[in-house]
């Protein structure tokens, strides 16, 4: 669920630097210390936009909430996370601590199509039962262990791919056209598809969440971030793009305490794209976050 421990992690790069923090015990960007706290106030589970992409140390939504609340808070974000990982972390790393505020981070460009993939693995699967956990977090050696293996692995099959480019500068320059186009539709959002349906398990895995969250007097809360293009593309006011008005139903009829970023932020801001990194990538700049943090936290009640 999350990376190797206490290692300095190059996450990414949108903008000048590349976005660089020290690993927590579990692998997640916390400050490792935090986990020390007896009793934890806050929780954050998502993706890479709970991960903290890519902002620097302190940028992040769970670094603005300690400054701005003075309270210990967690992300347990982790870049490509959908729905039914997102639950599984739940049950991982929060049954010791029990949270007294669990966000829950949904991104509405790609959350429901990653759940496509992730209902494929069966272990994944086994999170549905109440009671299965793989007790991941007195585990974290061999996680550390097995995660390191893989990046040897995946580090040698580059070399070998890049080798073997090197000796063809024809194939070579092919395979910089591809690399372009990929990050241009990563740019555009023109390769995650928009064809979909709200699967019956979102729900399942919605309900489970807040059904635990509540069993220890705990709260959870849905924030829904919108996508980037929906400024760049005038679709402002579309309450149907990306089943926006399904997902938001949906989330009143579970009894889900709903903070729509959208309808609280960025409607009311002359120009939203300045609160996207560099105005044309996915994730949020620095203000964006921290403008954004300040909302949840009017929400909850944690600021006048």
């Amino acid at each position: 669920m999350g990376g190797i421990s206490n290692t300095t992690t190059v996450f990414c790069k949108e903008g000048d630097k590349f976005s660089i923090y020290e690993s927590d015990r579990y692998g997640f960007n916390n400050p490792d210390h935090q986990w020390d706290n007896e009793k934890i106030i806050w929780f954050l589970i998502g993706d890479s936009f709970a991960q903290g992409s890519c902002v620097q140390p302190g940028d992040d939504f769970a670094s603005r909430i300690r400054f701005l609340t003075k309270q210990s808070a967690i992300s347990l974000g982790m870049s490509g996370n959908g729905p039914l990982i997102e639950l599984a972390s739940l049950k991982e790393y929060t049954l010791k601590k029990k949270p007294k505020i669990v966000l829950w981070f949904y991104f509405e460009r790609n959350d429901l199509e990653d759940l496509k993939e992730e209902k494929s693995n069966s272990i994944l699967m086994k999170y549905l039962n109440d009671d299965f956990t793989q007790d991941l977090d007195s585990k974290q050696l061999e996680i550390d262990k097995k995660l390191k293996k893989y990046i040897k692995l995946a580090e040698s099959e580059y070399k070998k791919k890049t080798h073997k480019i090197d000796k063809n500068v024809e194939k070579f320059l092919s395979f910089k056209k591809i690399i372009r186009l990929q990050i241009l539709r990563d740019k555009t959002a023109l390769d995650r598809g928009l064809n979909f349906g709200i699967d019956p398990l979102f729900e399942k895995i919605l309900v489970k969440s807040r059904n635990l969250v509540n069993s220890w007097g705990g709260k959870l809360y849905f924030v829904y971030l919108t996508d980037k293009e929906r400024y760049s593309s005038h679709r402002v006011k579309d309450k149907n793009y990306l089943k926006k008005s399904e997902i938001i139903e949906l989330i009143n009829n579970l009894d889900i305490p709903l903070i729509d970023i959208h309808e609280q932020f960025f409607i009311k801001q002359a120009d939203p794209l300045k609160f996207f990194a560099e105005r044309i990538y996915g994730h949020y700049s620095p203000d964006g976050y921290n403008e954004i943090s300040k909302i949840i936290l009017k929400n909850i009640n944690m600021l006048d």
